[in-house]
């Protein structure tokens, strides 16, 4: 059963993982995915920066 304070969670983490999704998927874009380039700008370690990829499914664009 979900509690109130599970939903509120629940919507508190959503409420910050959006912007940091956008955030990470914007600079890997800026930086033409240059992971190590990308966590410089954001100020984080590389490993971080693999975790939030793997997190929100985060794929290097096909250029063929």
């Amino acid at each position: 059963m979900v509690t109130p304070d599970d939903a509120y969670e629940y919507a508190i983490r959503q409420f910050h993982e959006q912007p940091m999704e956008k955030l990470v998927r914007t600079v890997l874009t800026q930086t033409g995915h240059n992971v190590s380039e990308a966590a410089r700008r954001l100020r984080v370690r590389r490993a971080n920066l693999y975790y939030y990829i793997n997190k929100f499914g985060i794929t290097r664009p096909d250029n063929s």
